[in-house]
C-alpha cells in the first residue's frame, strides 16, 4: 500500500513470482502496515459483488469521514479529503475510476492488529458528552489527537475503506486502487491511538487480506516525512513536513513502484496538511495510476546530506535484507568544490567552538597536500612550545560513519552536542591541570580530484611529531586516541619508536565495537614498553574481551557500559584523567 500521506499496495496470488518477490505492494504516503495474529471473520464482506474491470482503477471515498472534526480548527482537517476528491472530480479523474464500496471496519478485524482495550477506548468516544469532549482536550492533546462523538464513525470508515480498496486489488477486481480516507492511521500502535491516528489502517487491511485471500506477501512503503516513512506532508508547501517534494516527484515515485508486484497497487491517504499541496500531489499520483506518464524532470543531483542518509539507512537495513548493498550507494569521494558533507560541517562547528570559546590556535602545515586535507583540523593551546607536559588527542570527531559502525542510528544534532560537550570537558581538565593540548582530527577532508586514504593519518602524525611535538619543551607526553585515531597513534609509535619511548608516559586508546585496539608490531622492547604504559577503554560487550591473548598484550583494560564511541569517551574521561595523573606522578 502506498501512502503519500497515501499508501499503495499491489496484490497477486500467493506463490506467483514478481520482480519484487511480493504479492502485494503497499505504498503509504503517510501510512504504515504492521502485524497481527490470525483472524476469524464471519461477517466480513466476502459476499460483496463488484464487477470492475480487472485492468481498471478503483477508489473509495465517503463524506462521513469528515464527521471527525475539531470544535475550532486543526491541522488534520476534514477538508483534506474533500479538497482531493473535488479536484479529481473537477479534472475528470473520478469519472475514469470505479467507485468501490466503503464500510466501517469490524471489531474482529481491528483486533488483528490492536488490543481490545484500544477498540473499546475508541468506541467509548461516541458516548462522551459535549462537556466530556472539552474536559478531555488536554489528555488527547498529549497524544496529538482531538475527538468528538462522531470520531469513531470516521475512524471505522477510514480503516474499512482501506480494507475494501486492498481487497479489491487482492481479488483481482481492480488492478490499482486509491483510498481517499481520514483520519490517518500509520502512527496508531497496537495498544494506543496517537499522532492524529486511531486505527492503523494499512496494518489492519494487510492482515484482513492475508486471512481472506491467497495473497500472503505484501510490500508496504510509507513515504511520510517521519523516520520510517514518507508522504504528502513531505510535499513542497507543507509547513508541518518542511520538505520540498513536488507533485512531479510523487508521480515519479508512483511510476517506479508500479513496476513491482505485477503493477498491483493500493494508494492509501495518510498525512499531508497543506490543502493545496496534498491535492495537487494526489492528483499527480492518480494520473500515474490511470496510466499517464510522469512529467519530465530536469537533471537532478542529490545533496550530500541526502546521499549520506541513504547510505546510513542502507547500512542498517542490510543487516536484515541480503539484497541491500550499502556499498552500492556509498557516497562518492569525488565532490564539487563548493559542497560540504555532514562530517565537514560537524568538524567545522567543533573547530569554531575551540577557536571562539577557548582561544585555541591553528597549527599550519608546510606541505600543500597536508594543508588541503587537514587545514584548521589541528589546534593547540598557546603554551604548547614551553609547557613540560603535552597531551595529544587524536580522533576523527565528525565522522558519522564511525558512530554508525557501533550503533544503529546517528542523530546529527545530538552528535554536534556530544562533540562540543566533550571538547568543553577536555579543555576544562587541561586548564585545571595546566597541561598543554594538541588536538588532531585525522579525518581528512574530501577534496576535488583527491581520494582520502588511510596513509593520510599516518603522514599527519609523523609530520606533527617531527615538526612540533619533538621541538617543544615537553618531556612528558600523553597520547590519547579515539576511534580511528588509535590507528594513527599506533603508526606513530611504530615509526618514531625511540622518541616515543623516551618522552611518552602513557598511551590511551578509546575504541568502540567497530574494531580492536592496535598493538605495536615491532621489537619486543617496544611491546614491553607499550604494555607498561597503555590503557584501553572498550564497551563492556566488545569482542576483544573474549580473547585473553589480546587482552594480555595491553596494559590496563577498562570496560564501560556504552557502545556509542563519542559517548564512550565522555563516560570514561574521569577514569582517563585519573590514570594520566597517577602515571605522570609516577
Amino acid at each position: 500500500m502506498f501512502d503519500s500521506n497515501m499508501s499503495a499496495q499491489m496484490a497477486g496470488p500467493s506463490g506467483t513470482s514478481t520482480s519484487s518477490a511480493m504479492d502485494v505492494d503497499i505504498v503509504q504516503s503517510s501510512i504504515s502496515i504492521t502485524r497481527t495474529e490470525h483472524l476469524n471473520l464471519n461477517a466480513v464482506g466476502d459476499s460483496k459483488k463488484i464487477i470492475p474491470k480487472a485492468t481498471g482503477i478503483g477508489y473509495v471515498y465517503d463524506e462521513r469521514m469528515m464527521l471527525h472534526s475539531h470544535r475550532t480548527e486543526h491541522t488534520e482537517a476534514p477538508e483534506r479529503i474533500s479538497r482531493i476528491y473535488h479536484m479529481l472530480l473537477a479534472n475528470g479523474y473520478i469519472g475514469k475510476m470505479e467507485k468501490l464500496p466503503i464500510r466501517p471496519v469490524e471489531r474482529d478485524e481491528v483486533l488483528l492488529v490492536h488490543s481490545e482495550t484500544l477498540w473499546e477506548k475508541v468506541m467509548a468516544i461516541s458516548e462522551m458528552s459535549d462537556q466530556d469532549v472539552v474536559d478531555s482536550e488536554s489528555y488527547y492533546e498529549e497524544l496529538s489527537l482531538y475527538v468528538r462523538q462522531t470520531t469513531p464513525v470516521a475512524a471505522r470508515l477510514s480503516c474499512g475503506g482501506v480494507i475494501e480498496a486492498t481487497l479489491a486489488v487482492a481479488r483481482g477486481q481492480v488492478r490499482k486502487s486509491l483510498a481517499i480516507v481520514r483520519p490517518p492511521g500509520h502512527h496508531a500502535e497496537p495498544e494506543e491511538h496517537m499522532g492524529f491516528c486511531f486505527f492503523n489502517n494499512v496494518s489492519v487491511a494487510t492482515r484482513v487480506v492475508q486471512q481472506l485471500t491467497p495473497v500472503k506477501k505484501i510490500l508496504i512503503l510509507d513515504w511520510d516525512v517521519h523516520h520510517v516513512s514518507a508522504g504528502f506532508d513531505a510535499a513542497d508547501g507543507d509547513e508541518l513536513g518542511e520538505c520540498h517534494v513536488t507533485p512531479g516527484g510523487y508521480a515519479h515515485m508512483t511510476h517506479m513502484l508500479a513496476g513491482l508486484a505485477g503493477g498491483k497497487m493500493v494508494v492509501a491517504l495518510e498525512g499531508g496538511y497543506n490543502l493545496d499541496a496534498i491535492s495537487t500531489s494526489c492528483e499527480a499520483v492518480t494520473k500515474v495510476l490511470l496510466g499517464e506518464a510522469p512529467p519530465e524532470m530536469p537533471p537532478l543531483v542529490a545533496e550530500q546530506t541526502a546521499v549520506e542518509t541513504v547510505w546510513a539507512v542502507a547500512l542498517e537495513q542490510s543487516k536484515y535484507w541480503k539484497n541491500v548493498n550499502p556499498k552500492a550507494c556509498e557516497p562518492q569521494e569525488e565532490v564539487q568544490d563548493l559542497s560540504f558533507t555532514i562530517p565537514e560541517l560537524l568538524k567545522a562547528h567543533r573547530q569554531d567552538y575551540l577557536f571562539r570559546e577557548h582561544d585555541m590556535l591553528v597549527v599550519p602545515f608546510a606541505t600543500p597536500e597536508l594543508e588541503a586535507k587537514f587545514s584548521s583540523q589541528v589546534t593547540c593551546t598557546s603554551d604548547i612550545m614551553e609547557n613540560q607536559t603535552l597531551v595529544v588527542f587524536v580522533h576523527e570527531f565528525g565522522n558519522i560513519r564511525t558512530e554508525l559502525e557501533s550503533v544503529a542510528t546517528c542523530n546529527i544534532n545530538m552528535e554536534h552536542t556530544y562533540l562540543v560537550d566533550f571538547s568543553k570537558t577536555l579543555i576544562t581538565w587541561i586548564r585545571k591541570t595546566k597541561h598543554a593540548l594538541l588536538d588532531v582530527n585525522v579525518h581528512p577532508k574530501r577534496t576535488p580530484g583527491r581520494n582520502p586514504n588511510a596513509r593520510a593519518s599516518v603522514d599527519i602524525m609523523t609530520y606533527l611529531w617531527d615538526n612540533y611535538i619533538q621541538l617543544t619543551d615537553a618531556r612528558r607526553v600523553v597520547l590519547i586516541g579515539h576511534g580511528p585515531g588509535c590507528d594513527a597513534l599506533m603508526h606513530l609509535i611504530e615509526n618514531r619508536t625511540v622518541g616515543v619511548m623516551r618522552t611518552v608516559k602513557h598511551v590511551i586508546q578509546v575504541v568502540g565495537n567497530y574494531n580492536i585496539p592496535m598493538i605495536p608490531r615491532d621489537a619486543r622492547d617496544m611491546r614491553d614498553w607499550y604494555h607498561g604504559h597503555s590503557c584501553v577503554v572498550v564497551p563492556v560487550n566488545h569482542h576483544l574481551l573474549k580473547d585473553d591473548k589480546i587482552i594480555k598484550r595491553h596494559g590496563a583494560v577498562v570496560k564501560m557500559d556504552e557502545t556509542k564511541p563519542v559517548k564512550l569517551i565522555i563516560k570514561a574521561f574521569p577514569i582517563i584523567c585519573t590514570l594520566i595523573e597517577s602515571m605522570l606522578k609516577a
